[in-house]
């Protein structure tokens, strides 16, 4: 499809073992003719949610 062509977007879910129980690495990767005029605004705002939703995860896993 032309839209993955202009902006695409992947979200990455890796579960790694540890010693005490699992890890969550969650990524996103972007790509496209337009990630260079929309970087700005990514690096500020993808943290944040990031964040936002693996706590949430986080609470939801554990009960809390």
């Amino acid at each position: 499809m032309m839209a993955g062509f202009v902006l695409s977007n992947d979200k990455v879910f890796e579960l790694e073992e540890t010693a005490s129980g699992t890890r969550l690495v969650h990524k996103e990767l972007f790509s496209g003719l337009m990630v260079p005029l929309f970087w700005s605004s990514v690096q500020r705002g993808v943290p944040t949610m990031l964040n936002a939703v693996n706590a949430a995860l986080k609470a939801r896993v554990e009960g809390s």
